[in-house]
């Protein structure tokens, strides 16, 4: 087995824009999902080379899905 190394450049805020629109589109589809929150570097604007996009994912509970 054979291990890979991903070296990731910095995105421009579109590239970023794209990718997180992609995420909304991927992700909006699971059940109870009520909100997906960018934070960290990326929905600060200050991405450097290395730099991942993070989320919070907020789901609906059993009782609040059922109202």
């Amino acid at each position: 087995m054979s291990l890979h190394r991903f070296v990731a450049r910095r995105l421009d805020s579109s590239e970023v824009a794209i990718l997180v629109e992609k995420m909304v589109q991927e992700l909006g589809v699971i059940p109870g999902l009520e909100r997906m929150i960018l934070f960290g570097s990326a929905a600060k604007g200050t991405m450097t080379d290395g730099s991942d996009l993070d989320f919070v994912l907020i789901f609906a509970t059993e009782h609040q899905a059922r109202s």
